[in-house]
C-alpha cells in the first residue's frame, strides 16, 4: 500500500512521444497475441497437405509445433518485459490519478508502429499515385506497367518477384506465418471484353488451394489494380476472423481464405474501401 501511495505521489504525465512509443509496444504485444490464436490451425495444417508421404507429414508437423512453441515463448518474454510492465503500471497509476480520455475522443487501434502518426497520417503521396486515398480500382485501360508501379508505391511491403512482358506477375505478400506468393497471368479475350487476370496462390497447403479458388471467383477479374489490391489484403492471412460467422476457423479448421471489398464512410464523411475476410463456405 505504501509503495503504491509513493508511486502516486511521484506520478508524472508522459509526453506525446512516450505515449506513442508505449502504444506501439502494446500494439506489438496484441499482434503476437493474435498470432497465438492461430497456433492450433498452424500445427494441424501440415497434416491436411495432400501429395506427400507420412515421413514428410511428420517433418512438417514437427516444424510447425516447434515454431508455435517458440512463438509462445516470445509472447511470454514480451509480456514480462520491462517496457510492457512500465506501460501497464503507468496506465494503472494514471487512472488512479483521475487521468481519463475526454468523452468523444477515439484513438486508432492500429498504426502506432508505422512511420507516421495514425491520427495525422498524410495521404498526399497515395492520392498522387492513385487519384484518391482508398486504393480503389484504376482505369482498366491503363497499361500494366503503370498499374504495377502504382501498386508498389502504395504497398512497398509487397515484393514484386518478377514482371514479364505485361503477361505474368509474381508477387510475395508478407503474412503473420510467412510470406504468401502469387502468380498473376494475363489471359487475352475478345477485345470488347478486355483481358482476364488469372491468379494462383503458390503452394500445396489446403489454405493456398482455397485462396486460389476464392480469387478465381472474385468480381472485377479483368481489373488488374483491383486484383492486386485483393492480393495485398492477404497480409492478415490466418489472422482475420470471418465477417459472416465471426470465427477464426470453420468446421474443417481452415482460416478464412477469401477477401472481398466494400465501401464504408469514415468519421469525416469520406468514402473508403476496406477488405474483409470470409470462410469459403460463408461467401454469399
Amino acid at each position: 500500500m505504501a509503495s503504491t501511495e509513493s508511486k502516486l505521489s511521484e506520478f508524472a504525465l508522459w509526453d506525446e512521444d512516450q505515449c506513442h512509443a508505449a502504444l506501439g509496444r502494446l500494439e506489438q504485444l496484441r499482434d503476437q497475441l493474435d498470432e497465438l490464436r492461430l497456433s492450433i490451425p498452424a500445427i494441424i495444417e501440415p497434416l491436411t497437405t495432400t501429395g506427400i508421404n507420412a515421413q514428410e507429414h511428420f517433418r512438417r508437423f514437427k516444424e510447425a509445433a516447434q515454431s508455435e512453441h517458440s512463438r509462445h515463448d516470445r509472447f511470454r518474454a514480451t509480456w514480462h518485459s520491462g517496457p510492457i510492465a512500465e506501460a501497464l503500471e503507468y496506465t494503472s497509476l494514471s487512472r488512479k490519478q483521475g487521468q481519463t480520455r475526454p468523452n468523444g475522443v477515439r484513438l486508432p487501434k492500429y498504426g502506432w508502429n508505422d512511420d507516421h502518426d495514425p491520427i495525422n497520417r498524410g495521404t498526399d503521396k497515395q492520392e498522387e499515385v492513385n487519384g484518391d486515398s482508398n486504393g480503389s480500382p484504376g482505369s482498366q485501360t491503363e497499361d500494366t506497367e503503370s498499374v504495377v508501379k502504382a501498386f508498389q508505391q502504395r504497398h512497398p511491403e509487397c515484393h514484386i518477384d518478377s514482371y514479364i512482358s505485361e503477361q505474368k506477375i509474381q508477387i510475395a505478400v508478407p503474412a503473420p506465418l510467412g510470406p504468401i506468393s502469387f502468380t498473376i497471368k494475363k489471359r487475352e479475350r475478345p477485345q470488347n471484353e478486355g483481358p482476364r487476370w488469372d491468379v494462383e496462390c503458390l503452394g500445396s497447403m489446403t489454405l493456398y488451394l482455397a485462396i486460389t479458388r476464392c480469387l478465381a471467383s472474385r468480381p472485377n477479374g479483368n481489373d488488374l489494380n483491383y486484383t492486386l489490391e485483393m492480393i495485398a489484403a492477404y497480409k492478415d492471412a490466418r489472422r482475420a476472423p470471418c465477417m459472416t460467422c465471426g470465427k477464426m476457423v470453420d468446421k474443417t479448421m481452415q482460416t478464412a481464405p477469401a477477401r472481398r471489398s466494400k465501401t464504408v464512410k469514415t468519421e469525416d464523411g469520406k468514402s473508403q474501401d476496406v477488405w474483409e475476410a470470409f470462410h469459403e463456405g460463408c461467401l454469399r
